[in-house]
């Protein structure tokens, strides 16, 4: 009854996956002693000692905080009664003990009863737990007006069904019941919040005779409850897991018996490429870390809903360790209440209800509704980042350059990169590029628990069970599938509309179509041939809401259904951000206005959310996300996309800085971006050299002057002199031309618009000789040099021209004393 894409289950596996049958107990195999010492040493430290990852970014905070102020989460207990009447399947199998060319079918069905304290429990000798378990061909029974029952002892968990036929779909009620109430001293040790309200019913089925569906789930690496499992071999590889099947119930009603074969996985390999990218023209991601330790960042998914098993959800839950659930099951459970041997039925444990919920393990992946897209031990200490995207058909989940943590502080950790996409028709994608755990889980969980294998509970009987091999599973679907839809949003008045294809196996015919739906009277569907239906809706002001159409496919005796929800609004009001302010946390600075700002100080981004129907509507147009990125010179800085702050150490002088802001509805309506003022920083000139450093006192000497920041100059100096002209190099060195200036040393400096820069001491100016001077007992020297009639000794051109200026003045006054002398002798 092995099937393509099944492994062989091992001894070990075969009992993990066995349960506990009242009876047969079987108990899980205990750690194995090759990993008893530092493994587990340094793992048990682990989790007793590991401090929490920082708080979640604000972004993600505010759904949490939206929901406390509202009241969702005021109840502090568990919200999964882990302890109900739990597990309840009905697995088809084959006898052994009869003759080996007849196959005689059976159907195995095993579940879990709540605590034995309550089944033990006794009122006047009678047992006050009573268990009914009916069965029926034509649907689940509700009693024994519509279903043969079929005798149980109150503590018994399995049932061998030997009263079947070949190709008959056979359904089955299980009812747990407490008819007078549970007795005060079992409340005190198992509250009503754990082991759930009674009665009780669960829902199975199963169709005599085929082979049990695949648990689409595997195990790689190490399981701390099975020892060894088979390495991983995903990398690169892409998982598709598709709903199958007809509908389980009418639209609009409770769906019963949701199992397994409700899905089908096909695998595409060699995949270089993720499906949806970080940023691409619809939009852009926003960012999940950081995570804490046990604990869930919740996505609302606004209008939009996540089937899984027959529910739909309008949120899901994300792990830092690479799963995502429908409920906080962290919030307010208590580890010590919720004993771990009644859960798993375990006699020695080194763990707590807590720890098997989020580390990987095949019953914890089990215990609760999961997907498991790379469920191991994560951390992003080391670097990586998760982030998330809503698109119209799905929400994105992705994991990029995360690493594994392992217990060998020398090896060198593989970058895991894996996507998981949830598409609103339940489709499931998840795309592995680059990975490699070493402890990890694969797959989807219904949160039954562990399914049982008949084999260990019945003697004589065929294996059902096995973990899927999904590296060797094929890319060619076996059933039929609807393509995913992307649900219309639409204000009243317009048009809704889609179109649907199927995806079938090959040889099969064209599949046709019809539809369903909430609203009134007939859906507006068509099936136009070729494998197509389109849906076609003209809408007015009286469809305002949200409406389901059944979409069903049907080829060959094959069937395959999608619920496409339809959005009537009566207005789409997007929200805005308001009031931006880029702040640098200076005193007597304006942060609402563009400006220059000193180097060294930090950019801190503000905004007021703003929607009109922000109070009367919060459940709608409260805020929730936000999308944030910083630009600096016009282009996009994403190391700090969704950071309120930038350091200080980041802004560098010359740059122009300024944040942009989408503000998010908690029913993710995106607003416009709008942009912040603009700052930027100053750029004050820094001297650096002069070259050459030195020149004549008459000026006219080109020299060139370096340093920074040089842009756009107004004047460079020599003292308080000016240079006579400037020529603009780069924006790190200016050539100009020196003034005439006394002989000496003086200070260079340069004048832009953001400042001065001055380098003391930077340039002398000299003379055209550097003459020495008298000494102190050589007054002749020293007179001829005063009247400047000779060097001293040393010829110089400047003692000449003192001398020619000399006998011009003696030769004028001696002109001037002959012209006297002939005017007074006449």
């Amino acid at each position: 009854m092995r099937r393509d894409g099944e492994m062989k289950v091992s001894s070990a596996v075969a009992r993990h996956i066995g349960g506990k049958p009242k009876g047969r107990k079987v108990m899980m195999p205990k750690l194995k002693a090759s990993h008893s010492g530092l493994y587990w040493l340094i793992v048990l430290a682990f989790i007793g000692t590991l401090t929490c990852f920082p708080s979640y970014a604000q972004i993600l905070n505010s759904f949490d905080d939206l929901d406390d102020e509202e009241g969702e989460y005021e109840e502090e207990n568990p919200s999964i009664a882990f302890l109900r009447l739990r597990n309840f399947r009905a697995t088809p199998t084959l006898a052994t003990d009869g003759p080996d060319d007849v196959d005689t079918p059976l159907i195995a069905l095993t579940w879990t009863n709540p605590p034995d304290k309550i089944i033990e429990a006794t009122a006047g000798g009678v047992p006050i737990y009573q268990l009914a378990l009916y069965k029926s061909t034509r649907d689940f029974p509700t009693g024994p007006l519509d279903g043969i029952r079929i005798s149980l002892q109150p503590g018994e968990e399995a049932y061998l069904d030997r009263e079947v036929q070949n190709g008959v779909t056979y359904y089955y009620t299980l009812i747990g019941d407490v008819p007078d109430g549970i007795p005060e001293y079992i409340l005190e040790e198992y509250p009503d919040y754990i082991i759930g309200e009674f009665p009780q019913m669960r829902y199975a089925k199963a169709t005599a005779g085929t082979d049990a569906p695949n648990m689409l789930t595997a195990s790689y690496g190490y399981d701390p409850f099975l020892g060894e499992q088979k390495a991983f071999d995903l990398a690169h590889t892409q998982i598709t897991i598709r709903p199958v099947g007809p509908p389980l119930a009418p639209l609009g009603e409770e769906v019963k018996g949701a199992d397994y074969s409700m899905y089908e996985a096909t695998v595409k390999r060699e995949v270089f490429e993720l499906p949806v990218q970080r940023t691409d023209a619809e939009g852009g991601a926003f960012t999940l870390t950081p995570f804490n330790r046990n604990s869930l960042l919740r996505l609302g998914l606004g209008d939009m809903r996540f089937p899984f098993f027959g529910v739909e959800y309008d949120s899901i839950y994300i792990s830092g360790n690479g799963y995502i659930v429908f409920d906080d099951f962290f919030r307010g459970l208590d580890s010590n209440t919720i004993s771990i041997m009644d859960l798993l039925d375990l006699d020695e444990v080194d763990y707590n209800v807590v720890d098997v919920l989020d580390m990987p393990n095949l019953a914890g992946h089990f215990m609760v509704p999961r997907i498991s897209f790379l469920f191991a031990w994560m951390m992003f200490e080391t670097g990586g980042s998760t982030w998330s995207r809503m698109l119209s058909d799905r929400v994105v989940v992705t994991f990029e350059q995360s690493t594994e943590w392992f217990y060998d502080p020398f090896y060198n950790p593989t970058r895991n990169t894996v996507q998981a996409e949830l598409f609103y028709s339940g489709e499931i994608r998840i795309t592995f590029l680059q990975s490699f755990v070493y402890y990890g889980i694969v797959g989807i969980s219904d949160g039954r628990g562990t399914p049982v294998d008949p084999t260990q509970v019945f003697d004589d009987v065929e294996p059902a069970y096995g973990l899927t091999d999904f590296y060797n599973l094929t890319g060619t679907p076996k059933k039929l599938s609807i393509n995913p839809v992307a649900p219309p949003v639409v204000l009243f008045g317009k048009t809704a509309a889609f179109t649907t294809s199927a995806v079938a196996p090959p040889d099969i015919g064209t599949p046709r179509f019809t539809a369903t739906w909430s609203h009134e009277g007939q859906a507006p569907f068509t099936d136009v041939g070729d494998g197509a239906g389109e849906f076609y809706w003209n809408t007015d002001f009286n469809d305002i809401g949200a409406h389901t159409v059944r979409v069903l496919a049907q080829a060959d005796g094959m069937k395959a259904y999608q619920d496409v929800r339809v959005i009537v609004e009566e207005e789409i009001v997007l929200p805005s951000a308001v009031d931006l302010l880029l702040s640098t946390n200076t005193q007597n600075e304006d942060p609402s206005v563009s400006r220059s700002i000193a180097p060294g100080l930090p950019l801190i981004a503000s905004y007021t959310y703003y929607h009109p129907y922000r109070k009367q509507l919060p459940m709608l147009y409260e805020e929730g996300l936000y999308i944030l990125y910083w630009f600096r010179n016009g282009q996009v800085v994403s190391s700090f996309t969704n950071y309120l702050t930038v350091p200080s150490h980041v802004p560098q002088p010359g740059e122009k800085w300024r944040f942009q802001v989408t503000p998010i509805t908690v029913s993710f309506l995106f607003g416009k971006p709008a942009t912040s003022p603009v700052v930027t920083v100053l750029s004050v000139p820094e001297v650096n050299a002069v070259t050459p450093a030195q020149g004549l006192t008459i000026g006219g000497d080109t020299v060139r002057v370096s340093g920074k920041y040089f842009a756009n100059p107004l004047s460079v100096r020599f003292g308080d002199v000016p240079a006579t002209s400037m020529r603009v190099i780069s924006d790190s060195e200016l050539e100009v031309i020196t003034p005439l200036h006394p002989a000496g040393k003086v200070t260079v400096s340069v004048e832009t618009l953001d400042g001065i820069g001055r380098l003391v001491d930077a340039f002398s100016f000299v003379g055209d000789e550097d003459d020495e001077e008298p000494g102190e007992d050589d007054e002749d020297a020293k007179q001829r040099r005063i009247l400047g009639c000779g060097s001293g000794g040393r010829a110089s051109g400047s003692g000449h021209a003192g001398n020619m200026l000399l006998a011009g003045a003696a030769a004028f006054i001696l002109a001037i004393g002959d012209r006297r002398r002939k005017i007074v002798t006449k």
